[in-house]
């Protein structure tokens, strides 16, 4: 609150840290703002990050959902949480959370592919899950995303016995899934 330009500018670089596997140093970093300021937005989130990276998946899960509980907007922090409960076996957990960030960000395509996803990892008739992944479809503006949606719409109609509309959703994703950009590394 005092120096929150030079706060948020050590939040930036503890993000950069991480990014760059300087996992001690990053956690410093945010471990000094989170002394200072409990409250500062994203710091709880880049600890999440750090710890998913370092494999501390508990530890991780805590941090995403301190932020959560303190930005209820944050939808990097509400989706990086639902995807490791849904990760963990925790299927209800990561549909709460999923929900949720439908509720707050109607038009975020990721909430409802991932949706799509952990009812089918509880088994849901498939019915239930495509409704989720044709509004993902529809709202989703990049080839990830395209790839992910058709990919989900191949499993419920397989699930469905609809052969012919099983391979028209492969070709998709597999159209979508070559426009995907490679991930370079630094």
């Amino acid at each position: 609150e005092i120096q929150s330009k030079l706060t948020r500018n050590r939040n930036n670089l503890a993000a950069c840290l991480i990014g760059l596997r300087r996992f001690d140093e990053a956690e410093v970093e945010l471990k000094n703002i989170l002394s200072k300021h409990p409250k500062f937005p994203l710091t709880h989130f880049n600890l999440g990050l750090l710890y998913e990276e370092e494999g501390r998946l508990s530890d991780a899960r805590k941090a995403y959902a301190t932020e959560v509980e303190l930005q209820p907007n944050s939808v990097a922090a509400r989706f990086n949480l639902a995807n490791l409960l849904l990760r963990s076996g925790d299927v209800a957990g990561a549909e709460d959370q999923l929900g949720q960030l439908i509720k707050a960000k109607p038009d975020e395509p990721r909430a409802y592919l991932f949706l799509a996803r952990a009812l089918l990892a509880r088994s849901a008739s498939p019915e239930e899950a495509l409704p989720f992944v044709k509004t993902g479809l529809e709202k989703s503006t990049t080839p990830d995303l395209k790839a992910l949606g058709y990919f989900l719409l191949a499993d419920i109609y397989s699930r469905l016995g609809r052969r012919a509309d099983v391979e028209e959703a492969l070709r998709n994703a597999r159209y979508y899934q070559a426009r995907i950009a490679p991930v370079k590394d630094p």
